[in-house]
Order: structure tokens, then sequence, then C-alpha cells
């Protein structure tokens, strides 16, 4: 096989920065450190999000490449194993991210609603700025999930055969699979 990939190559997403949310609010004293927890977790995954997706670009535009003068059989077999690997990581991390912070997110808002004034509306604002990034690593995760299967469809067996010459043809398949 002609393929001259080593395993860094594979390495398409940088690490995701790793948040202890528990380490990091034992130093909060007070709602500004709160906040400011918050906001440097949020700055950190944002970094992380946009590294990621040019990351994931580049590495997809290397290995085809790479791949250019190999067949797509001999290509399957060389990705496969590292391709199923990948998924099987990219479900830990969205199932790691489809539960919320808290499980019964609303009893928690209510129970925060029990607080008056401002540090009530302070507080549940933040919580539910630490969901918007729960939320948001989630989609990131789901995005690299199905950007790894478009690329292993490129070299799947039948990738050319079944495709459509005009919308006609689709829309025929379609109903007919109805």
């Amino acid at each position: 096989m002609s393929l001259a990939l080593r395993k860094e190559d594979f390495d398409l997403l940088p690490a995701e920065p790793a948040v202890d949310w528990q380490k990091a609010f034992d130093v909060v004293s007070d709602l500004k450190d709160f906040e400011r927890t918050i906001d440097r977790v949020d700055a950190q995954m944002a970094r992380w999000r946009a590294s990621m997706k040019q990351k994931l670009q580049d590495g997809f535009a290397k290995m085809e490449a790479a791949f250019e003068s190999t067949s797509a059989a001999e290509v399957r077999e060389f990705l496969s194993p590292t391709i199923e690997e990948a998924l099987e990581a990219l479900e830990d991390a969205k199932r790691a991210y489809s539960v919320p912070f808290h499980q019964q997110h609303e009893a928690a808002l209510s129970k925060l609603g029990q607080i008056g004034g401002a540090p009530g509306r302070f507080l549940r604002k933040q919580i539910n700025r630490m969901e918007d990034i729960r939320v948001k690593q989630f989609n990131a995760y789901t995005d690299v999930y199905y950007a790894l299967i478009a690329f292993r469809s490129k070299y799947e067996e039948d990738a050319n055969e079944d495709s459509f010459e005009s919308p006609d043809d689709l829309e025929a398949f379609l109903k007919a699979q109805v």
C-alpha cells in the first residue's frame, strides 16, 4: 500500500479544554468570580470549536491528497479501523454533553427562582450560559461526527453508483422508497 500517513496525520482535532465545573467553582468566592469562571470556560470552548473546524478541514485535505493515487478499497482497508474508533470516541463525547449539567434543569431554575432580585436573575443567567456551552459542545461533536461519516462515504464501495443525474431522478427514487 502506498499510503504514507502517520498516526499524527489522524489527530485531526485539537484537544478539547477539560472542564471540571466542580473544581472551577471551588475557587469562586463571589458572583463576579462565578461569572469570570463561566466567561473563561466559554472563551476556551469557543476557541476550541473554531480551531477544530479548520484543523478538521485541513486534515481531510491532507488525507485526500495522500489517497489520490490509491484505490478506494485500499483506503477503506486503511481507514476503517481508525474511523470506527474516532466515531466511537465522538459518540462518547456526544453522550457526555447530551446530559444537562443539572438533570432537572427546570427544577434547579425554579429553586433559584426563590432567590429574589438581582442575585437570582444573575444566577439563572449564568446557569443558562452553562447550558448554552454544553449544547454548543454537543453540536460541535455532532458536526464532527457527520463530517467524518461524509469523509468516509467518499471511499465506500458504492459511493458513486447511486448518484443521481437530475432532481427528477432523485425524486422518483425517493418516492419509490416510501
